[in-house]
């Protein structure tokens, strides 16, 4: 083991732990450690938006994958810094949630340690733990509870490419009608030999504005990030698994037994996810100071260059847009995700199904659009950007995928398209919106859905079509009506200016529009009314266009109905559609050529 690996396990088990009633800081040694994660040029900034880096909660894990008993074995600290008199805590545990019953009873067991006699464990309900405490903690106080963790991982059937784009198109049309949806989309789950492991270790549920917020998952929409914290995670694999995750990694070695033991640290940061893979391999980019790497497996390494670049080339972007991105590391990982979701995102982690990494994916969908592989590629480059995005719109400023998805799933999908149009051109840009926004709504309402108000809970929407047509489709041209209104001189340094303002946040109300009346307040009054009509107001047919024909739809994909067909008057507006032609989906604009590679092998850095 190198020393620096020696000094820092020695460093995670010196910590102190303060027992109740005692006044102390936790150590700075621990608080340089986990710097590591962050941007040097970033630290001073993130010590002072968040006031008291030092204080947020430390989580410490060390965890072992059992593959061949499909089993996920940990110890967890939390070390909380108590603000006020505490006489309880709460955890979530997503894994456990009461949708996921798989008819085997919760698939992670908590309880406290042996040595935590003074607190009490329950079960509130599933994926909720209170840990009651029988003296309360005063203010000022360092509080450590100590978890051991058992997970039994869910084992999930693969399907083909081709499988997996109709589940998505059942799962579209079937989920939006009913709500009979609820899902994770895998996230806690292993196929093939690849294990996706979030959702399993205990998180502390934070005070906020108006209290705890106990309720449960919704098994609708992209999953819950929790509040600030710092990750210590050591994860211990067989011989020859790779994993990624969040955070930066700053240990490795070789067990004993030959399992490796990877230690990743992660500051500031929203929650954690963790993926590990079996015969995966890596590759690498530099996005200027930030390190990017993919793992998947070796026969799709082609496929995903082309994740691993649009990543690295969207922290540019987004970078160069919003400012920059706070950690040293990003990482992707090829996981086996389910119900036709094509990528998932944590802090520093973004998952990406085979959908995107087969390149079977690409082949299956030729002959149903023109130009196949510039229209697959488009929309990869979409579903990683908007993935990025959420690293700003989620991570650097947070807010609740329950209670508020509103506040950043329509803005990081509309920035993946903004990233699109530098990539590709305005006229690929168009196409997106036409057929990733707009046909989205259009269908819906052909498959009799209503339009909506866009800002309520996501336990409130009906399922997949409801929220695909509303917070991804109607509330996505909110921004383009801004951008007509501001100009995209303005509209950019309004986003800027939102994020510096609520830099390490956690947001309840819309922070973009205030931003947005600072560097144009002549044009505050008319943006706070397209925000009203948008997101309060049913105008959605007039805005995004009405019911879609089965007639149109097809024309749309370059296919038309036999002759002879009856009519498909039984369809709500299937006679009354209208069909928009759809722009080809242009190549990627030139770039200057790329240095050449480095001698590790890796591939160059983005010119």
């Amino acid at each position: 083991m190198r020393r620096a690996q020696v000094l820092l396990f020695l460093l995670l088990l010196a910590v102190p732990l303060v027992a109740r009633g005692e006044t102390a800081e936790p150590a700075d040694a621990e608080l340089e450690v986990l710097h590591s994660s962050l941007l040097p040029d970033q630290r001073a900034g993130i010590s002072s938006a968040v006031r008291n880096l030092a204080r947020l909660p430390r989580y410490r894990i060390d965890a072992r994958l059992e593959p061949d008993a499909f089993r996920l074995l940990a110890t967890e600290e939390v070390s909380v810094f108590v603000e006020a008199e505490t006489r309880e805590l709460f955890f979530r545990i997503p894994a456990n949630a009461a949708f996921l019953d798989r008819g085997l009873g919760a698939p992670v067991s908590v309880a406290l340690s042996d040595d935590s006699p003074t607190l009490r464990a329950e079960s509130v309900r599933p994926g909720l733990l209170r840990v009651g405490l029988d003296v309360p903690a005063p203010a000022g106080s360092l509080l450590a509870v100590r978890f051991e963790v058992i997970a039994n991982v869910p084992k999930q059937s693969a399907s083909a490419p081709a499988a997996q784009l109709m589940q998505q198109a059942m799962a579209f049309m079937g989920g939006g009608m009913a709500r009979d949806r609820q899902t994770d989309y895998g996230a806690f789950g292993c196929q093939d030999g690849v294990f996706h492991l979030a959702g399993a270790f205990p998180e502390l549920v934070a005070p906020e504005a108006g209290g705890i917020d106990l309720a449960g998952e919704a098994g609708l929409g992209e999953p819950r990030w929790g509040a600030l914290g710092h990750y210590t995670i050591s994860l211990v694999t067989p011989a020859g698994w790779l994993t990624a995750g969040t955070g930066t990694v700053v240990g490795e070695t070789v067990e004993r037994d030959g399992s490796r033991r990877v230690t990743r640290v992660a500051a500031a940061v929203r929650g954690a996810a963790l993926v590990a893979g079996q015969g995966f391999a890596e590759q690498k980019l530099s996005a200027g100071p930030v390190r990017v790497r993919l793992i998947s497996r070796p026969e799709f390494a082609a496929q995903g260059k082309k994740l691993l670049d649009t990543a690295a080339r969207a922290v540019r972007f987004f970078a160069s847009k919003l400012g920059p991105y706070p950690w040293s590391d990003l990482e992707l990982a090829e996981a086996p995700l389910i119900d036709g979701m094509e990528c998932l995102s944590w802090p520093g982690l973004i998952s990406a199904s085979s959908m995107l990494i087969d390149p079977d994916a690409s082949n299956a969908v030729a002959g149903l659009v023109p130009n196949p592989e510039q229209t697959y590629d488009a929309v990869l480059e979409l579903a990683v950007a908007h993935h990025v995005a959420h690293q700003w719109i989620k991570g650097v400023v947070g807010s609740d995928a329950r209670l508020h998805a509103s506040l950043h799933e329509p803005l990081a999908l509309w920035l993946g398209i903004a990233y699109v149009e530098q990539r590709r051109g305005a006229d690929s840009a168009k196409a997106l919106l036409e057929q990733q926004v707009r046909r989205a709504y259009r269908i819906y309402r052909m498959l009799g859905g209503a339009d909506a108000r866009v800002d309520r809970p996501i336990d409130e929407y009906r399922g997949r079509a409801e929220i695909d047509a509303l917070l991804h489709g109607k509330a996505v041209l909110f921004f383009e009506a801004l951008r007509k209104l501001a100009g995209d001189k303005l509209l950019w340094a309004g986003l800027k200016r939102y994020l510096t303002q609520e830099r390490f946040h956690q947001l309840e109300t819309e922070g973009l529009l205030p931003a947005l009346a600072g560097v144009a307040p002549a044009k505050a009054e008319r943006a706070l009314q397209l925000y009203d009509r948008y997101f309060h107001q049913l105008h959605g047919d007039e805005d995004v266009g009405g019911p879609m024909s089965l007639e149109a739809l097809l024309k749309a994909a370059g296919m038309q109905l036999p002759p002879g067909m009856p009519g498909m008057s039984g369809i709500p507006g299937a006679n009354s559609g209208s069909f928009v032609p759809v722009a080809p989906v242009a190549p990627p604009k030139a770039a200057p050529p790329a240095p050449p590679a480095s001698g590790s092998g890796q591939p160059a850095t983005h010119p």
